[in-house]
Protein backbone atom coordinates (compact mmCIF):
# COMPACT_ATOMS: atom_id res chain seq x y z
CA UNK A 1 0.00 0.00 0.00
CA UNK A 2 2.90 2.42 0.82
CA UNK A 3 4.47 1.57 -2.30
CA UNK A 4 1.31 2.92 -4.30
CA UNK A 5 0.60 5.91 -2.31
CA UNK A 6 4.44 6.51 -3.14
CA UNK A 7 4.36 6.30 -6.69
CA UNK A 8 1.46 8.48 -6.78
CA UNK A 9 3.17 11.19 -5.20
CA UNK A 10 6.33 10.46 -6.19
CA UNK A 11 7.25 12.72 -9.70
CA UNK A 12 7.44 11.10 -13.40
CA UNK A 13 10.95 11.90 -13.96
CA UNK A 14 12.39 10.98 -10.31
CA UNK A 15 15.25 8.76 -10.74
CA UNK A 16 14.13 6.65 -8.36
CA UNK A 17 10.69 5.66 -10.10
CA UNK A 18 11.95 2.81 -12.40
CA UNK A 19 13.28 0.97 -9.48
CA UNK A 20 9.97 1.29 -7.82
CA UNK A 21 7.89 -0.03 -10.68
CA UNK A 22 10.49 -3.08 -10.87
CA UNK A 23 9.44 -3.78 -7.83
CA UNK A 24 5.39 -3.12 -8.25
CA UNK A 25 5.97 -5.48 -11.49
CA UNK A 26 7.82 -8.67 -9.38
CA UNK A 27 5.29 -8.24 -5.74
CA UNK A 28 2.61 -8.42 -8.42
CA UNK A 29 3.91 -12.09 -9.87
CA UNK A 30 4.76 -13.02 -6.53
CA UNK A 31 1.12 -12.39 -5.22
CA UNK A 32 -0.37 -13.97 -8.34
CA UNK A 33 2.11 -16.82 -7.95
CA UNK A 34 1.15 -17.46 -4.25
CA UNK A 35 -2.49 -16.68 -4.17
CA UNK A 36 -4.51 -19.36 -2.06
CA UNK A 37 -6.50 -21.05 -5.46
CA UNK A 38 -9.30 -21.80 -3.71
CA UNK A 39 -10.11 -18.64 -1.45
CA UNK A 40 -8.45 -15.82 -3.47
CA UNK A 41 -6.58 -14.77 0.34
CA UNK A 42 -2.91 -15.22 0.84
CA UNK A 43 -1.32 -16.95 3.69
CA UNK A 44 0.24 -15.54 6.99
CA UNK A 45 3.53 -16.88 5.52
CA UNK A 46 2.73 -15.94 2.28
CA UNK A 47 5.43 -18.42 0.41
CA UNK A 48 4.37 -21.71 2.32
CA UNK A 49 0.95 -22.52 1.92
CA UNK A 50 2.28 -26.06 2.24
CA UNK A 51 2.50 -26.19 5.59
CA UNK A 52 -0.25 -27.44 7.87
CA UNK A 53 -0.20 -24.57 10.60
CA UNK A 54 0.06 -22.08 8.40
CA UNK A 55 -3.25 -19.84 8.18
CA UNK A 56 -5.21 -17.61 5.46
CA UNK A 57 -4.50 -13.70 7.07
CA UNK A 58 -7.04 -11.53 5.90
CA UNK A 59 -5.57 -8.10 6.56
CA UNK A 60 -2.63 -8.56 4.39
CA UNK A 61 -5.04 -9.92 1.81
CA UNK A 62 -6.57 -6.48 1.85
CA UNK A 63 -3.76 -4.78 1.02
CA UNK A 64 -2.51 -6.89 -1.63
CA UNK A 65 -5.34 -7.12 -3.11
CA UNK A 66 -6.01 -3.11 -2.97
CA UNK A 67 -2.13 -3.10 -4.44
CA UNK A 68 -3.18 -4.89 -7.21
CA UNK A 69 -6.41 -3.25 -8.01
CA UNK A 70 -4.54 0.22 -8.09
CA UNK A 71 -1.41 -0.72 -9.85
CA UNK A 72 -3.80 -1.81 -12.56
CA UNK A 73 -6.01 1.17 -12.56
CA UNK A 74 -2.64 3.23 -12.67
CA UNK A 75 -1.09 1.38 -15.56
CA UNK A 76 1.78 -0.27 -13.52
CA UNK A 77 1.14 -3.68 -14.14
CA UNK A 78 -0.93 -5.17 -16.50
CA UNK A 79 -4.83 -5.84 -16.90
CA UNK A 80 -4.05 -9.64 -17.04
CA UNK A 81 -3.80 -9.16 -13.07
CA UNK A 82 -7.66 -8.27 -12.89
CA UNK A 83 -8.53 -12.06 -12.18
CA UNK A 84 -6.29 -12.26 -9.08
CA UNK A 85 -7.50 -8.94 -7.67
CA UNK A 86 -10.98 -10.03 -8.31
CA UNK A 87 -10.94 -13.49 -6.47
CA UNK A 88 -9.31 -11.97 -3.73
CA UNK A 89 -11.67 -9.22 -3.35
CA UNK A 90 -14.43 -12.06 -3.37
CA UNK A 91 -12.09 -14.18 -1.29
CA UNK A 92 -12.06 -11.39 1.45
CA UNK A 93 -16.29 -10.69 1.51
CA UNK A 94 -16.58 -14.43 1.41
CA UNK A 95 -14.68 -14.56 4.97
CA UNK A 96 -16.66 -11.59 6.44
CA UNK A 97 -18.88 -13.24 9.26
CA UNK A 98 -22.32 -11.27 9.71
CA UNK A 99 -23.26 -9.80 12.96
CA UNK A 100 -26.11 -8.18 14.29
CA UNK A 101 -27.67 -4.89 13.01
CA UNK A 102 -25.97 -5.82 9.29
CA UNK A 103 -23.14 -5.56 10.84
CA UNK A 104 -19.89 -7.74 9.88
CA UNK A 105 -16.70 -8.67 11.81
CA UNK A 106 -13.64 -9.79 9.90
CA UNK A 107 -11.76 -12.40 11.02
CA UNK A 108 -8.13 -14.19 10.91
CA UNK A 109 -6.28 -10.78 11.75
CA UNK A 110 -2.82 -11.39 12.63
CA UNK A 111 -2.50 -8.78 15.51
CA UNK A 112 0.71 -7.29 14.51
CA UNK A 113 4.37 -8.83 13.55
CA UNK A 114 7.87 -7.92 14.27
CA UNK A 115 10.72 -9.42 12.71
CA UNK A 116 11.03 -13.31 13.46
CA UNK A 117 11.47 -17.02 12.40
CA UNK A 118 9.36 -19.13 11.00
CA UNK A 119 7.72 -20.32 14.03
CA UNK A 120 7.27 -16.99 15.20
CA UNK A 121 5.09 -16.50 11.82
CA UNK A 122 2.90 -19.17 12.02
CA UNK A 123 2.25 -18.52 15.78
CA UNK A 124 1.21 -15.03 15.72
CA UNK A 125 -2.29 -14.44 17.64
CA UNK A 126 -4.99 -14.13 15.58
CA UNK A 127 -8.21 -11.35 16.43
CA UNK A 128 -11.17 -10.98 14.87
CA UNK A 129 -11.94 -6.89 14.38
CA UNK A 130 -7.91 -6.06 15.23
CA UNK A 131 -8.06 -2.48 14.16
CA UNK A 132 -5.27 -2.31 12.12
CA UNK A 133 -7.18 -5.56 9.62
CA UNK A 134 -10.52 -2.91 9.96
CA UNK A 135 -8.19 -0.21 8.73
CA UNK A 136 -6.56 -2.44 6.16
CA UNK A 137 -10.47 -4.15 4.53
CA UNK A 138 -12.03 -0.28 5.06
CA UNK A 139 -9.01 1.46 2.57
CA UNK A 140 -9.35 -1.78 0.14
CA UNK A 141 -12.98 -1.31 -0.06
CA UNK A 142 -13.20 2.55 -0.18
CA UNK A 143 -10.72 2.84 -3.11
CA UNK A 144 -12.92 0.23 -4.69
CA UNK A 145 -15.80 1.82 -4.67
CA UNK A 146 -14.43 4.62 -6.38
CA UNK A 147 -13.27 2.36 -9.08
CA UNK A 148 -16.42 -0.01 -9.21
CA UNK A 149 -15.59 -1.15 -12.60
CA UNK A 150 -12.70 -2.84 -11.75
CA UNK A 151 -14.84 -4.83 -10.09
CA UNK A 152 -16.86 -5.86 -13.42
CA UNK A 153 -15.88 -8.71 -15.52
Amino acid sequence: MALMITLHHLPQNDPRRPRLLALVRQLAGAFRRYQDARSGLWYQVVNRGDLPQNWLETSASCMYTYFLFTAVERGYIGRSYLPVARKAYRGILARMIPGHGGRIHIPEICVGTDVGNLQFYLHRPRKTDDFHGVGAFLIMNEWLMRHRTLLRH
